[in-house]
């Protein structure tokens, strides 16, 4: 398997924690509530861009001097190379209310399960 798809499986699972980890055990809404302001700070600081979608990006081009063959790469997000697969286009602008929102949605969950104890 190459190591461009070993991070994006990886980002997946890791887009999947942290939409749904608040409905897991209360550990991992703790993680969370700290999870997700790291996550968020080093998307806005990045330029709307997560790392793992640049370690992604670095791995493909890798690949492809390896092999010898020009891949036109798009350097473009996550969620959106998804959302292209079931063929959903939506502005990047879009993407990110989106991300926003169901970024909020789950540290408010998680923040919720914590202050709690539920």
């Amino acid at each position: 398997m190459k190591k461009s798809d070993i991070v994006s499986k990886i980002h997946l699972v890791l887009c999947v924690y942290l939409i749904g980890g608040w409905m897991l055990p209360l550990l991992n809404s703790k993680i969370l509530v700290g999870f997700i302001p790291c996550v968020y700070a080093n998307w806005l600081v990045d330029k709307h861009k997560c790392i793992l979608t640049r370690l992604e990006h670095h791995f493909l081009e890798e690949e492809s001097k390896k092999e010898d063959t020009k891949i036109d790469i798009k350097y473009e997000g996550f969620v959106s190379k998804i959302l292209k697969k079931y063929d959903i286009n939506l502005k990047d602008e879009d993407i990110n209310k989106l991300l926003v929102f169901v970024t909020f949605h789950s540290f408010f969950q998680s923040y919720r399960n914590v202050v709690l104890q539920i």
